[in-house]
């Protein structure tokens, strides 16, 4: 719990008093960690986990393989995943291929990454591929791309995410024909993007915004703030960065 709030001081001082732990605790501690980005206490719980003579499980390998991924620490999430299979007799489950997927991705070992789910001795899910997909955009390897989503499109229709991955990635390419086509395949099927949107919890209430959405009773104070802000960073000589507004307009519009 305290992990999942964001108070990880408060989960390793609770961690730290158990009377009794368990392969279960070290897991919650394990994962905890790895999701606030502390790879190198991460793996210092799982060599003390070990001497401790806790055998790991399924879960701590998800939670360790994250942690590298979060890393980039290629070698070690290898040498982990191999390690789960000969030495602990571990089954990769799905999720460990998504960690892997995840870290080669990343790192821009794509063909790696093709090779690995094609081989996998179980079914790749939908998620498998869409960490492929995002690793492909992340690298602009559209080629690659393409084929991930159409594997992807194929495994789930309706599902709007490998469409505007594959739409994005055209995008970025200045491909606006191209961009134009797969909006139009996602308008012929009736698929739509769900907007996107963020939510922000002060004084003990969530305030949730989405996209072009003037509903809050603060927006017009929000955008005063905004604009504020920007017209700063302007005279500090800030430029923003454009490259992420996949939209045929001009410069300045971005």
């Amino acid at each position: 719990m305290y992990c999942k709030c964001g108070s990880i001081e408060d989960a390793l001082r609770v961690f730290k008093h158990l009377l009794k732990s368990n392969v279960i605790t070290w897991n919650a501690i394990i994962s905890g960690l790895a999701m606030h980005s502390r790879v190198d206490d991460a793996l210092d719980y799982f060599s003390k986990m070990e001497r401790a003579g806790v055998v790991p499980s399924d879960v701590t390998y998800i939670g360790i393989l994250s942690a590298c991924s979060h890393a980039g620490l290629v070698e070690k999430g290898r040498a982990f995943f191999i390690h789960m299979i000969n030495v602990i007799g571990l089954e990769p489950r799905v999720e460990h291929y998504g960690c892997m997927v995840d870290l080669l991705g990343r790192a821009g070992l794509l063909e790696e990454v093709e090779e690995l789910i094609l081989n996998m001795p179980i079914q790749p899910d939908d998620i498998t591929w869409k960490a492929l997909l995002g690793a492909c955009k992340m690298q602009g390897n559209i080629q690659m791309g393409k084929r991930v989503a159409e594997i992807l499109m194929d495994l789930a229709p309706h599902d709007s995410g490998s469409y505007v991955a594959l739409s994005n990635m055209y995008a970025s390419l200045g491909n606006w024909e191209a961009v134009a086509n797969v909006r139009l395949r996602m308008k012929d099927m009736d698929i739509r993007k769900e907007p996107g949107g963020s939510s922000i919890e002060l004084d003990r209430a969530i305030h949730e915004f989405v996209v072009e959405d003037e509903s809050h009773h603060k927006a017009g104070e929000i955008h005063s703030m905004l604009e504020e802000i920007s017209e700063k960073l302007s005279l500090e000589g800030h430029r923003p960065n454009t490259t992420q507004v996949l939209l045929n307009m001009d410069e300045d519009e971005k």
